[in-house]
């Protein structure tokens, strides 16, 4: 008998309580954030590189319990795929432009993602109470087989991981650059673009999204209260002596440059405004530059980010279940 899977959209109230911008973000525990932007289908995680998204197969009441569950989680990983590949073409690649763009206008780029998508790993399964299964999958955003990479090309297999070396580099040169946005509510971006008061770029476009920033993104997010300077101890230190969180702070290495956002700008809001007087440190710094062409640089948000209002949400919740068609 043939089999079918359906999908029917239910609809699941998310209560987000509270500021703006609850969506963005969640715990690593202590002061620092993973900045995480949530999707009614899976979430952008803009600290890790990686992207999720979860399905809901209900099982069939015409076979066995042990056949309803394989089918339902079938179903689920069926749901979860296509909710997957919504949340990528969401995804901001520069202050104007999603990966929904270059699927539409690129057939090999919509074919290497689309491959992307259906080969996502599962990152977990869950039986529920009815019955039903829950499947999350997921895929990288930079890195080896990473959403970046396939937008740019074939991947690359010194692509760049979150547990990578940081830069060496000799005497007291700066081995990467944070900038402070918090209360600027910056929007994350694959590749933000960096400018001075006047509008002029602080790296030449030519050497903007370059072969390493496509590997590893052209910078990292964090969230942080605004009571904590990024200079203390109270949140360099933890971050280089707890090994899980130091390992995302690679990126920077042990002496980065210190730079505060003052504002802006691009249709998504993400991209950085900086001072004169900091875009001039960098252009006449080639370490600097470097670092920004490199994609070692990392943006401080603030814990609530905007972009997302508070209140109450209708989100729809794809769910599937397996029926039985014909005789």
């Amino acid at each position: 008998m043939p089999i079918r899977v359906w999908l029917v959209c239910g609809i699941v109230l998310v209560l987000s309580v509270g500021m703006e911008g609850n969506s963005y973000t969640q715990n690593l525990g202590g002061p620092i954030q993973d900045v995480v932007e949530h999707r009614s289908q899976g979430s952008i995680n803009w600290t890790l590189g990686s992207i999720e998204a979860t399905g809901v197969g209900i099982p069939p009441s015409f076979v066995g319990a042990s056949a309803s569950k394989a089918l339902a989680a079938r179903a689920a990983r069926v749901v979860a795929l296509r909710n997957l590949l919504e949340v990528v073409q969401g995804v901001r690649i520069d202050s104007s432009t999603t990966v929904e763009s270059f699927l539409v206008t690129n057939d090999e780029v919509q074919a290497r993602v689309t491959g992307l998508v259906e080969n996502a790993h599962s990152i977990r399964q869950q039986v529920l109470s009815d019955g039903s299964v829950r499947v999350t999958v997921g895929m990288e955003l930079w890195g080896k087989s990473s959403l970046l990479s396939s937008l740019s090309g074939k991947p690359d297999s010194k692509a760049f991981h979150g547990d990578s070396p940081s830069p060496h580099v000799n005497g007291n040169a700066y081995t990467g650059i944070i900038i402070d946005t918090r209360g600027l509510k910056v929007r994350p971006l694959a590749f933000p673009y960096f400018e001075d008061e006047e509008g002029i770029p602080v790296l030449k476009p030519e050497r903007w999204i370059t072969k390493p920033s496509r590997r590893r993104g052209g910078a990292q997010y964090f969230a942080l209260p605004d009571s904590l300077p990024t200079s203390s101890l109270q949140f360099w230190r933890p971050v280089v002596e707890k090994q899980e969180v130091s390992s995302k702070m690679k990126r920077v290495g042990p002496r980065p440059l210190q730079v505060k956002g003052i504002g802006k700008t691009g249709i998504f809001q993400g991209n950085i405004v900086m001072s004169q007087k900091d875009a001039r440190k960098i252009r006449g710094n080639e370490i600097l530059l470097k670092a920004l062409e490199e994609g070692r640089v990392i943006i401080i948000t603030d814990p609530l980010i905007a972009g997302i209002e508070g209140g109450i949400h209708l989100n729809p919740f794809l769910y599937a279940w397996v029926g039985r068609t014909g005789s």
